[in-house]
């Protein structure tokens, strides 16, 4: 069941931000909100609903608005698969963890996005580099900080209402 609502949250969260929130951009930067989600799923519950809800998130993305299907399904899923691996290896409750986890997954998707489809090619090398590898990171890892706590709380209180069925 915990699987069934972390698809069905980051499936809206996708739809959300897709609408309205990639308009909210941070020194021309707009933060991926399902990358945030799916890491901290990954972080805070298993590795069934996390997989589930990273491999849902990445197809409808690339329904919705990818020029290729799968590329951020596979990544979504390599991701929630890896930090599901290594969340019980991990000190879970330091923020600082969070913020280096999710660092590191936007560095590394938007690297990707950029050899594979070679996005954000408008400009000079210092400029997409500095936006795509620094402010994305720290832009991302801003905003997931106070939403892990949130998440966190949200996800015990699913764990206590599934328990009662």
């Amino acid at each position: 069941m915990g699987a069934f609502y972390a698809t069905f949250i980051s499936f809206a969260i996708v739809i959300l931000e897709n609408s309205i929130l990639n308009n909210l951009k941070i020194f021309g930067v707009a933060p991926d909100f399902v990358l945030i989600y799916i890491c901290i799923c990954a972080i805070t519950m298993d590795k069934k609903a996390a997989s589930s809800a990273g491999i849902i998130a990445g197809l409808v993305r690339d329904m919705l608005v990818g020029p290729t299907l799968g590329v951020s399904a596979l990544f979504m899923y390599a991701i929630s698969e890896l930090y599901g691996f290594i969340s019980d290896k991990i000190f879970k409750d330091s923020r600082f963890t969070v913020f280096v986890l999710i660092s590191f997954a936007s560095v590394l998707y938007s690297g990707i996005k950029l050899v594979i489809f070679g996005e954000y090619l408008q400009g000079s090398i210092y400029s997409i580099l500095l936006s795509n590898m620094v402010v994305f990171p720290l832009l991302n890892s801003a905003i997931a900080i106070p939403a892990y706590s949130f998440l966190i709380k949200f996800h015990e209180r699913i764990k206590r209402s599934i328990s009662f069925y």
